[in-house]
């Protein structure tokens, strides 16, 4: 996905032209990815992803066993401009919170930045600890 912004940025700064432009996107939108979903592993094409991902939202819900909830919901969109700026792990951390708990510090937020930037939908994290915390993470 870099390589579009890549492609936009030297669109706004003249460098290429409008056709060039297109014909750059067009042949990254033909390029075979490999995408991991519920049903198994499959090679789509770049373009499908990337339209598959608009209006996505990554769901983090928590139910701890005292009682406290979070019902955290965050934008894709809004994810990928936080990855891009290198802000990703820090945002998914001060998102999951319960007063000074963070609720994803035994999580590696790899996995979830590294699901997101494959295009994986679905459930990512399913735990359910000894003392009936609860915490699910998944992408629709």
């Amino acid at each position: 996905m870099d390589e579009r912004m890549k492609i936009l940025e030297m669109l706004a700064e003249g460098t290429i032209t409008v056709e060039e432009a297109k014909e750059l996107l067009d042949t990254l939108d033909n390029q075979k990815v490999i995408v991991e979903s519920k049903e198994g592993t499959k090679a789509v094409l770049m373009g499908d992803v990337v339209r598959s991902q608009a209006g996505k939202v990554l769901h983090i819900k928590v139910a701890s066993e005292d009682g406290d909830k979070v019902d955290v919901n965050i934008p894709l969109a809004f994810l990928k401009a936080a990855i891009k700026i290198g802000n990703a792990k820090d945002l998914l951390f001060k998102s999951a919170k319960v007063g000074d708990t963070e609720i994803l510090k035994d999580i590696d937020p790899d996995i979830i930045i590294s699901s997101i930037e494959h295009g994986i939908v679905g459930k990512i994290v399913d735990v359910k600890s000894a003392n009936g915390d609860i915490v699910e993470i998944y992408i629709d």
